[in-house]
């Protein structure tokens, strides 16, 4: 793969800083991405750090992509730093994908790099709509992603999250949505646990959505 970055020679406008650790979380609508983003945010925030969250809403293909993006990272002699709304390319430390596409969509979108960036991905698939409405087979190639990926991670975990997911009787995906390439199957309860519940109550902190 052609590494197109843009690389300028400018001189540092000052001396460096400590770096946030970085992270966005790809997830289509249902899949919980934005409870997982405030657990992230919640996590750091109970141990003293300065945490931050943004998304960004997705309305084409299935049910639409989000993406989630926190940044955290201790004060400074009691300052409080400023964060970033967006993630940037080359500087997102960790990725995760809910979905084996949306992983491509995220090398694609340039966030994961192989100097820095652990990509946590699942490897099931929930089919665009070009992939349904095309004639014949038209699912695309996993292979191009899984190829992608080799060369683009500095690490990769890759699993099926819908099979765990379903194993634990919390799907990721749609309850009225069957699997890709199978029947549809009887879907657990739409509520989750009150233990989940409860945990998503105790997540107060505000949350930046960008439009």
């Amino acid at each position: 793969m052609r590494d197109e970055t843009l690389r300028l020679s400018l001189p540092a406008a000052g001396a460096p800083t400590e770096r946030p650790i970085a992270i966005a979380v790809v997830a289509m609508g249902g899949q919980g991405g934005g409870v997982l983003t405030e657990w992230i945010v919640k996590l750091a925030e109970d141990q003293g750090w300065v945490a931050q969250s943004t998304s960004v809403p997705g309305v084409a293909q299935r049910t639409g992509a989000t993406i989630y993006y926190v940044e955290m990272m201790p004060p400074l002699d009691g300052r409080r730093p400023i964060l970033s709304l967006m993630p940037t390319p080359g500087d997102v430390d960790i990725v995760m994908a809910s979905e084996f596409m949306e992983a491509g969509r995220s090398i694609l979108r340039g966030i994961v790099t192989p100097d820095r960036t652990t990509l946590i991905a699942s490897n099931h698939r929930s089919l665009a709509i070009a992939e349904k409405m095309a004639p014949g087979n038209g699912i695309a190639d996993k292979s191009k992603v899984t190829d992608a990926i080799g060369v683009t991670a500095k690490k990769k975990i890759i699993f099926d999250m819908d099979a765990l997911a379903v194993k634990a009787r919390m799907p990721v995906r749609g309850r009225s949505m069957p699997r890709s390439g199978g029947p549809k199957r009887e879907m657990p309860p739409l509520f989750p646990s009150r233990r989940i519940q409860d945990q998503r109550q105790s997540c107060p902190h505000r949350r930046t959505i960008i439009g």
